[in-house]
């Protein structure tokens, strides 16, 4: 999968649950950008400091469905 597909269907997982998938402005890893979860209408964050794959994965995995 390319890149911007992941970030398609982390955004579309998030919007789902009520959450927005955002890159962190503040935070790297490895030298490529971090993402969080955070929740739509508070701001607040629910997961954060993921790698695009770790966020993928959480996506899929359902998680996000608990919040």
């Amino acid at each position: 999968m390319k890149k911007s597909e992941i970030i398609k269907e982390c955004r579309a997982e998030a919007r789902k649950n009520g959450l927005t998938f955002k890159e962190m402005s503040s935070c790297r890893i490895n030298g490529k950008p971090a993402y969080k979860y955070v929740t739509r209408g508070t701001g607040l964050p629910v997961r954060t400091n993921l790698t695009l794959g770790l966020a993928y994965t959480i996506a899929c995995s359902g998680e996000l469905d608990k919040n």
